[in-house]
């Protein structure tokens, strides 16, 4: 009972306690501002990242083609690769960073001129990456042997198994230029394909949650993708693949194009099948390319995955029935 007592008056203290006591204020939870990348961790500056741009594009490619040409054996061969990947982590960094940036704000005139600089060091990589190819394809079967059994180069052993892979379906340069026609078209169907994407379609406009109205086009598709209004971004992904229906016939033949002259491309370099091609770098051996693919090609499937995508009638052949008038 005593106890009883103590935890009543002990209760009563607490209350009275409470009672006298001045409400705590709580100071109004601003607003909900909405994300934003923080770029400085990636660079301090656009002048920083330009400076960048400039050293990997003088100093270290330059440096890194010089070494390429003067691989001969193991050491050589792993001094260029670690070259190679420091430079490549390095691009890396000032990619994401303008397309974080343009993320932030498409229409920032300083990012698109950011970005071309980017686009420039990537085709001077390119090259650079070709001709260090067509150098390692020229060497004999003893290089490549000591090469892929040497321990040195145990990290890199998967890399150049694929490139050594290659060698086979590459023709001389003789060849090549013979060929070069068709791989101009190949790539004229890409072009044709992002110049009606980007430049032609007309896409509509929507409202977006602070009552601007917002072409659904792909520069604003992220934007709209990663706002908070799940009914925006609704709206926002209907509006974006209605142009798409309409210019379904046109996506569709020249896909098939595109995939044919593909097809006839990889088959003259000695690959059986595009679909061979596309998975030999992944690692696949024949088997698991007949299981993967059976009883219809590659083309086949991706006519199927067009038309699917789009929405088209197929015939039995996988051919995409349309007409375009």
């Amino acid at each position: 009972m005593k106890k009883l007592s103590y935890v009543v008056i002990s209760a009563l203290l607490v209350l009275s306690s409470c009672q006298s006591t001045k409400p705590m204020m709580v100071s109004a939870v601003p607003e909900e501002q909405p994300a934003r990348w923080d770029l400085k961790e990636l660079s301090a500056s656009p002048e920083a990242f330009q400076a960048e741009a400039d050293d990997l594009t003088n100093n270290v490619l330059p440096h890194l083609a010089a070494m390429a040409q003067a691989v001969k054996d193991a050491p050589s061969m792993l001094a260029y690769l670690k070259e190679k990947n420091r430079f490549s982590e390095r691009f890396e960094k000032i990619d994401i960073y303008v397309s974080l940036r343009l993320s932030l704000d498409n229409t920032d005139v300083q990012a698109k001129k950011l970005q071309n600089t980017v686009a420039n060091l990537s085709d001077a990589f390119s090259k650079v990456n070709n001709k260090t190819s067509e150098m390692l394809f020229s060497q004999d079967k003893a290089f490549w042997d000591g090469i892929l059994s040497d321990p040195l180069l145990s990290d890199y052993h998967y890399e150049l198994t694929v490139l050594e892979s290659e060698k086979e379906h590459t023709l001389t340069a003789k060849e090549e230029d013979a060929l070069r026609p068709l791989q101009n078209a190949i790539d004229g169907f890409m072009n044709i394909h992002d110049t009606y994407l980007y430049g032609v379609m007309e896409y509509p406009k929507v409202k977006d949650p602070e009552g601007n109205m917002v072409e659904a086009n792909l520069a604003n598709r992220l934007a709209a993708m990663t706002n908070r209004d799940r009914e925006y971004r609704e709206t926002f992904a209907n509006a974006f693949y209605t142009p798409f229906q309409k210019s379904a016939p046109f996506f569709a033949a020249n896909i098939s194009s595109y995939f044919k002259a593909e097809e006839a491309n990889s088959k003259l370099h000695g690959w059986k099948s595009t679909f061979e091609k596309t998975l030999a770098p992944l690692g696949f051996n024949a088997t698991l390319r007949r299981t993967a693919c059976p009883r219809r090609s590659f083309l086949t499937s991706c006519r199927k995955a067009s038309a699917s995508l789009l929405r088209l009638p197929i015939s039995s052949e996988g051919s995409v029935s349309f007409s375009i008038s």
